[in-house]
């Protein structure tokens, strides 16, 4: 079984072979590049990382370019950046979600020309906005849709235009269309010129 490398924190922790870290007469250790790889990560250059991890740059280039762990490594800082940022989220949508709640049953917060704090309730408006995003992004939570989508197959594709042209049809042989009478005049067009 091959040894991992986890960071100090246990939930989130990164989970890295040690062996594809370890170089003979290496001079950084498995930490180091990882931290580099973060650096980098967070940066998006060469030089930053270099700046904050006191590592050649030339390194860096060549650790991205050649290492083999270095993907595998940015996958794995990747993914716990990521599980940071959602627990991040999560914290955030939970007091907005309080907030929300508060104010639809306590009203807004405002100040009168006195200075005074008052509760003024939300305007209708204001709730129907937030009623409806909450409840698309709910919808999307559960995989529910969030509109409902009609399927149109092409046979009523072609029935619907079978009843437009009769409508037309029905309309030409009235000798009106919306509202406007009109009178039927056959000509005969011949060789690109009319006949008389």
């Amino acid at each position: 079984m091959s040894q991992l490398i986890k960071s100090a924190a246990p939930e989130g922790a990164l989970e890295i072979e040690l062996k594809d870290l370890y170089a003979a007469n290496g001079t950084y250790t498995p930490e180091e590049k990882i931290n580099c790889v973060m650096a980098y990560m967070v940066t998006g250059t060469s030089r930053k990382a270099s700046k904050i991890c006191n590592i050649p740059e030339g390194t860096i280039r060549w650790w991205k370019s050649s290492a083999m762990w270095w993907d595998d490594v940015m996958r794995e800082c990747r993914k716990k950046k990521q599980d940071e940022l959602d627990a991040a989220f999560t914290n955030i949508l939970h007091v907005a979600v309080g907030e929300l709640e508060d104010r639809v049953r306590n009203g807004n917060t405002v100040l009168t020309k006195e200075g005074a704090k008052v509760k003024v309730p939300m305007q209708g408006k204001e709730i129907a906005v937030s009623l409806a995003v909450i409840f698309d992004k709910r919808q999307l939570l559960r995989g529910d849709p969030t509109q409902k989508v009609e399927r149109v197959t092409e046979r009523d594709r072609l029935d619907n235009l079978q009843r437009k042209f009769e409508e037309i049809a029905r309309k030409v042989n009235a000798k009106e269309i919306n509202g406007v009478k009109y009178d039927v005049v056959e000509e005969e067009i011949q060789d690109g010129f009319e006949s008389e």
